[in-house]
């Protein structure tokens, strides 16, 4: 008699351990999950619907359930995900830390309870998130939510587009951080521009300024309420800040402030048609000895006094550097990197580089493979391990000396 050895359709399902789909699962779905993007959880659903032993392990997996992503259009009426499938999340989730976000946008015009529901038992919930972004508009109704909210103990990152009349969200959003949980580390503001009245409402409801260590300012702000921020974050180790609103009659008499710890700096400009801002104009007013990591993004032009005074007051070891400025010539671009001997990465690319003529050409490339006589070391960037630029900034796409110097540099480091 012929042994049949062919094996089932479904014999991987039932053979393989329930740890190793469970590794898997996890791998899928967070692999799914950018943090760029929202999360699917229907792809988590429709895991359960495969058998009944997929089923039972993803409802008792509640690191699957972990991502709590709640998208409201109120002009449309539309919620994403409906409730009962938020009650599943919440439930399947238990006691597991959350990554949690509520956005709501559109005009609250007319009553709806069905939304009042959800975001009752949204934030019913943020007591467990380690990670809270919140953005209502408005006129969004959070006295409703006000009973909800409780104190969040595992708390460590939270993020608020500040509407345009904040007091209200600020005196809610306290509630999460009175008493401040040790945790809280990282804070990020957006939305309206942030004024010295709005940072004294945060330290009057006892936001614990004192033990951030990252910080990310998303609004337009002014030189003195950066100053107000930067004495009340002495720990920041991570900073991403706006350009600066106001003109040098309003910084004349500031005086540097010390983030003694910072190791990451982004400085964001705003290349607009109607107002163009660098991204170097706070520099002078920031002294960092332990900084490691710049990155200048979306500039308008290039302040070599702004840089050369930073470089001056801080003398940090810049290791990695962008720089995203879109009048920033040859010139420039060469006299900047004779200033950071210590540069392992190096990187040109983002959306300012291609608004503006911004090219690289012959005459950079020269001086980067420009030679120590004494040595025979690189004069520009020594060290360096990592160039990026976009192709579109090759002044003569069609010759080759980026190529030939990116070849004269490997040959070198190769030989080293």
């Amino acid at each position: 008699m012929v042994e049949n050895l062919s094996l089932s359709a479904d014999w991987v399902i039932h053979r393989v351990p329930l740890d190793v789909w469970r590794h898997m699962f996890n791998q899928v779905v967070h692999q799914e999950l950018p943090s760029s993007t929202l999360p699917d959880i229907n792809s988590i659903v429709r895991l359960s619907h495969v058998c009944s032993s997929w089923r039972d392990l993803v409802t008792n997996a509640p690191e699957l359930w972990t991502r709590v992503y709640i998208t409201i259009d109120l002009h449309k009426r539309l919620v994403k995900p409906r409730i009962e499938l938020l009650s599943l999340i919440l439930r399947n989730a238990r006691d597991m830390p959350l990554i949690m976000s509520f956005n709501a946008h559109g005009f609250w015009h007319v009553e709806l309870d069905l939304i009042l529901e959800i975001a009752k038992l949204f934030f019913r919930a943020a007591k467990h998130a380690k990670h809270l972004a919140w953005a209502v508009p408005d006129d969004f109704p959070l006295h409703e939510l006000v009973a909800e909210i409780q104190e969040g103990p595992l708390l460590q990152s939270l993020s608020i587009n500040l509407p345009y009349r904040v007091d209200h969200i600020i005196t809610v959003a306290s509630k999460l951080w009175d008493p401040a949980p040790y945790s809280l580390k990282s804070l990020t503001l957006c939305g309206t521009r942030l004024n010295l009245q709005i940072v004294d409402k945060f330290e009057t409801l006892h936001l614990p300024f004192q033990q951030l260590t990252a910080l990310d300012i998303g609004s337009e702000l002014d030189i003195e309420t950066f100053c107000r921020l930067i004495s009340l974050t002495p720990s920041l180790a991570t900073a991403a800040l706006p350009a600066m609103i106001g003109g040098p009659s309003k910084t004349r008499h500031v005086k540097a402030m010390e983030l003694l710890r910072l190791e990451e700096l982004t400085l964001r400009g705003d290349k607009e048609e109607y107002r163009s801002y660098s991204t170097t104009p706070l520099l002078p007013y920031i002294v960092s000895p332990s900084l490691t990591s710049l990155r200048l993004v979306d500039g308008y032009s290039w302040s070599p006094g702004s840089f050369n005074s930073f470089l001056e007051n801080s003398s940090p070891r810049i290791e990695h550097i962008v720089l995203d400025v879109a009048r920033f010539n040859e010139d420039q671009k060469i006299d900047c990197l004779r200033l950071l001997p210590f540069l392992r990465t190096l990187d040109f690319r983002g959306k300012a580089s291609n608004t503006w003529i911004n090219t690289i050409g012959s005459e950079f490339c020269a001086a980067m493979q420009e030679r120590d006589e004494s040595t025979g070391a690189f004069v520009l960037c020594p060290k360096l391990e990592k160039l990026c630029i976009d192709h579109d900034s090759l002044y003569d796409p069609i010759s080759t000396d980026f190529a030939d110097m990116l070849e004269d540099r490997w040959r070198q480091s190769r030989a080293v």
